[in-house]
């Protein structure tokens, strides 16, 4: 997605893994969030996108950053 289209409020999934070496705070486990139900919380200036989960993880810890293009919106399922 791109940043323009990301609302607070706005249901989305992560679409991708996004473990990257170069994104200091980007983890492995993140991948867990791939396809699962958020909520956007907060757009920042810098481009991160922090949700959070409708349903635990793992390894939930509170809100996670995203980047805009891991995200589409969530669409539910009959």
């Amino acid at each position: 997605m791109d940043r323009n289209d990301i609302k607070v409020g706005m249901k989305v999934v992560c679409k991708e893994a996004h473990y990257n070496e170069r994104l200091f705070w980007a983890r492995p486990e993140m991948d867990e969030a791939i396809g699962k139900p958020m909520t956007v919380i907060i757009i920042c200036k810098d481009g991160l996108v922090y949700c959070g989960f409708e349903t635990s993880l793992k390894y939930d810890d509170g809100n996670w950053c995203f980047l805009p293009e891991w995200l589409e919106p969530y669409k539910e399922r009959d």
